[in-house]
């Protein structure tokens, strides 16, 4: 996986964990725009500055994306991904 597929999926995950933080800064550029001003803070703005710092992070690693199956046992699970990762840190 490259760095900019992991930056947008890391993206997506904090978009959808903080939804009240976006309520904020929605509600922050309605008020803004209401009052003939320009708001302190955007999402787009955010995005683009997590998009930075993320790209800069992965930058140079190997990544690798660990999907879950949606019919496995979660005992099963948990000793495959365990394997899994003792392998992937042994290299």
């Amino acid at each position: 996986m490259d760095n900019k597929l992991a930056a947008d999926m890391s993206i997506s995950v904090m978009s959808a964990e903080y939804q009240i933080f976006h309520k904020f800064l929605d509600w922050e550029n309605y008020n803004a725009l209401a009052c003939g001003e320009v708001a302190m803070l955007t999402m787009k703005q955010v995005e683009a500055r997590w998009q930075n710092v993320l790209l800069n992070v992965f930058s140079g690693l190997r990544l690798i994306k660990v999907s879950i199956p949606l019919f496995i046992d979660h005992k099963e699970y948990q000793e495959k991904i365990n394997s899994m990762v003792r392998e992937e840190f042994s290299k």
